[in-house]
């Protein structure tokens, strides 16, 4: 319970601070395969990609799903929970589309090879000084999307990938 209450604050955050209640920017592409890749096995997951062509991929999520109201689109958003990160996703004329991926832990992490309890210094090693920074929080953006490191006494405690939203 405690770990999708973490993911829920995370993604509230996410969401309020870099996008604000709107519509996506953009069309939503059958798969837009630009901006930062995020990697499981096999599968790459990008960011406003047909959600069901990733969760057919993946299978059942072993700690479920849960669906909400969205603020940021019309419809409803869809939580996966899988191991290590959880998916969001958001409805648009009646197919879901990734809007969010968070990871959770460090038995993941990103292409670049940064996971949950790396250093600050690790991350612009990997990403560079390009960021925009809010307190704690360090955002890159690419291809109409978002990458956020947020750090805890130096260490990485929060990543998520997240499709930019305009008003």
């Amino acid at each position: 319970m405690k770990k999708f209450w973490i993911t829920a604050l995370c993604i509230a955050v996410t969401v309020i601070s870099l996008a604000g209640c709107g519509t996506a920017s953009g069309s939503s592409a059958k798969n837009q395969q630009s901006g930062y890749i995020f990697t499981t096995g096999d599968q790459q997951i990008y960011i406003n990609e047909d959600a069901q062509t990733v969760t057919d991929a993946l299978g059942t999520p072993p700690s479920g799903t849960y669906e909400a109201l969205s603020c940021a689109f019309e419809g409803k958003d869809t939580f996966y929970y899988y191991d290590g990160f959880t998916l969001q996703t958001y409805e648009k004329d009646g197919k879901k589309y990734i809007y969010t991926i968070t990871l959770e832990d460090d038995t993941v992490n990103t292409a670049e090879g940064i996971k949950i309890g790396d250093s600050f210094a690790a991350v612009t090693k990997a990403y560079g000084t390009d960021y925009v920074a809010a307190g704690n929080t360090y955002a890159y953006s690419k291809d109409k999307m978002t990458l956020t490191f947020v750090m805890n006494n130096d260490k990485v405690s929060t990543i998520s990938y997240s499709l930019l939203t305009s008003k």
